[in-house]
């Protein structure tokens, strides 16, 4: 799966897909200035040359109608990047990660055991690729832990308020939205969930350098 944003100039996503996006807003009205061409992440859907904001009705509204005007995106916002939803959650994944020699330990390994390692989790890559990750792991700076890109169980962990994340509810569906701590619920496009019905959560990845 690719986990690197993709500029639209080179590329775009296959119609009615729901995707990360990095939008700016080329031309705020007054009241919202200091946000002109600041880089967000989102979720959206690109279809037929339009980018709609992503709901849990989009994509059927696009299916039967071909355009959805309360959810497409204004002209002075411009999508610049994309990339593909993650994965869904997949309940072993947290003990496959602490059963992980090479993450619980400080020592030195070998290239084979290495190898070995990283194979667990991403079998599909040939050995000279997971080297070069392996490689390219270990020269770049740590990330904070609040925009590691995995899911994180709310009964663990809930995100600061307000803050923009992924999130995943018990019947399997994912939204874009925000967490209300002093209201306890969860806020989408879609409207609002109550706590107990979402499962996990994860941050959005950093927007790319608009170049």
């Amino acid at each position: 799966m690719i986990t690197q944003w993709i500029n639209v100039k080179y590329s775009l996503p296959k119609d009615n897909e729901a995707v990360n996006i990095t939008w700016v807003n080329r031309k705020p009205v007054s009241y919202y200035a200091d946000i002109k061409d600041k880089p967000f992440t989102a979720t959206g859907v690109y279809y037929k040359g339009n980018w709609y904001w992503w709901s849990a009705t989009i994509q059927d509204y696009l299916d039967e109608y071909d355009i959805f005007e309360p959810e497409k995106i204004d002209e002075t916002i411009e999508v610049i990047a994309w990339m593909p939803l993650p994965k869904p959650y997949i309940e072993n994944e947290v003990d496959i990660y602490k059963n992980t020699s090479i993450l619980n330990s400080n020592d030195l390994i070998s290239k084979s055991e290495a190898i070995k390692e990283i194979k667990r989790f991403i079998d599909y890559l040939d050995e000279d690729m997971i080297l070069r990750l392996s490689i390219a792991i270990n020269r770049i700076q740590p990330i904070q832990s609040e925009h590691k890109a995995s899911w994180i169980k709310c009964s663990d962990k809930l995100p600061s308020t307000d803050k923009q994340v992924l999130f995943y509810d018990n019947s399997g569906q994912m939204y874009c939205g925000f967490y209300n701590s002093k209201y306890d619920w969860w806020q989408s496009g879609s409207g609002v969930l109550k706590s107990c019905f979402v499962t996990h959560w994860m941050s959005l990845p950093f927007p790319p350098e608009d170049k």
